[in-house]
């Protein structure tokens, strides 16, 4: 028998909790993202050291969080395919990482959909690429508009 995903979120949550509660225990040191499927669609929970969960309709979690947040809040999320929706998460993930402070780094996407018939999967490598490739050049585009607006006003 499956295991609704609001029940295995709270499990989880009590589980993660406990670690907290006891001192003879080393608690959890990561945030976890997690992903159901059942009958009435989909799910995401994120599940906080504490034992703190919540299901979410988009999140992030990690060094950038709030500024991701901040753009996924932008997107019409209900409106995008899947597809869709690699291409603008893979554009927040390269917005938001600071090439400066951060070390380089390799694009990793996974999704739970229709088209992997329910199942988390991770995207192919040539797929992934060339969402990448494709994020990039948009965020290009958009500062070299953003540059344009610049002088425009001056």
């Amino acid at each position: 028998m499956d295991i609704p995903g609001n029940v295995l979120n709270e499990r989880l949550a009590a589980f993660m909790h406990l670690f907290t509660v006891y001192w003879t225990v080393r608690p959890f040191g990561c945030s976890a993202l997690m992903g159901v499927h059942t009958r009435d669609g989909y799910e995401l929970y994120l599940l906080d050291p504490s034992g703190t969960a919540y299901r979410y309709f988009a999140t992030a979690i990690g060094k950038a969080k709030q500024a991701a947040k901040t753009e996924l809040e932008k997107l019409n999320l209900e409106e995008l395919s899947a597809r869709d929706a690699l291409f603008e998460i893979s554009k927040i993930i390269h917005q938001c990482h600071d090439e400066v402070k951060d070390k380089d780094f390799e694009l990793e996407l996974s999704w739970l959909c229709d088209e992997t018939n329910g199942q988390h999967k991770l995207v192919d490598r040539a797929m992934r690429d060339e969402i990448s490739a494709r994020a990039k050049e948009a965020l290009e585009e958009e500062d070299d508009d953003d540059d344009d607006d610049d002088e425009d006003e001056d």
